[in-house]
This record gives structure tokens, C-alpha cells and sequence, in this order.
């Protein structure tokens, strides 16, 4: 069995999210997606998400997209990554920053190799762009 990890905040499931897990999905026969806890998101982005946590894992669940979702309290779901052992890593067309590269290092560093590929999913879609749309129309 091929399987496929990406990790996430999917604060509000968009179709660029749709397209993202699909893609992934499609990579393997079963695919892990970690939500990052609120106050990881609060740190990176310095803004918290517009669902906690648990809504947002509820969100992916009701989804046909993935196959397990899982709630990380280590920095980028290193415990779900390490237990699951992924063949596959998905970053998101908007990822690939200096956490992902420290997060490669981390799991070369516990003998986890996968492939790691780059989402092409469109950027035309983005929970930041929703929310502030949110608040206009809520004004």
C-alpha cells in the first residue's frame, strides 16, 4: 500500500482544497491529511483560523477527499507523519517554505524518505481571500 501524507491548516474548504486532497489522493492508495493545531497557525500566520482545530479535521472527515485526517500537536504533524511512515509527502501549491525544509530534515533525521511533491493546484483559491470576503459581508 502507497501511502500519501499533506498537512494543513484547510481552514475553510475551498475547491483549491478539493483539488489539493484529490491530487494527493491520486499519488497513492491511502491518503493521511494533518490539520495543524490553532495555535501552530496563530504562529505562523499570526492570525488564528476561523475554525479550531477539531471543526476543521469534522470538516475533512464529511469529506470524500481523504482517507484519515489527523489533529497534530507537534510543529507540522511530526507524530502523525512518523507513526504513519507516508511514501509520499504533498506539499501545497502554496507551501514550500523554510518549515517545510526543516520539516524534510526532521524526517531524513528519523529514517522517513518519502517522495516529496508539489502540488499544482491553482492559488486562484485561498481561506485568507474567503475570510476577509467573510468579514466585508458581515460589516
Amino acid at each position: 500500500m502507497r501511502k500519501v501524507v499533506t498537512v494543513g491548516t484547510f481552514d475553510i474548504l475551498h475547491p483549491g482544497h478539493e483539488e489539493h486532497l484529490r491530487e494527493a489522493r491520486s499519488l497513492g492508495d491511502h491518503l493521511l491529511t494533518v490539520v495543524i493545531p490553532d495555535y501552530i497557525v496563530y504562529k505562523n500566520k499570526r492570525e488564528f483560523p476561523y475554525y479550531d482545530a477539531e471543526t476543521r479535521a469534522a470538516n475533512l472527515r464529511n469529506t470524500q477527499w481523504t482517507d484519515e485526517v489527523s489533529i497534530d500537536c507537534l510543529f507540522f504533524g511530526y507524530w502523525s507523519i512518523i507513526y504513519f511512515r507516508p511514501d509520499v509527502f504533498v506539499f501545497g501549491s502554496d507551501q514550500r517554505t523554510e518549515n517545510d525544509k526543516k520539516t524534510i530534515e526532521y524526517l531524513e533525521q528519523q529514517g522517513i524518505n518519502p517522495e516529496y511533491y508539489n502540488s499544482i493546484s491553482p492559488k486562484r483559491y485561498h481561506s485568507r481571500v474567503l475570510r476577509a470576503k467573510m468579514k466585508k459581508t458581515s460589516a
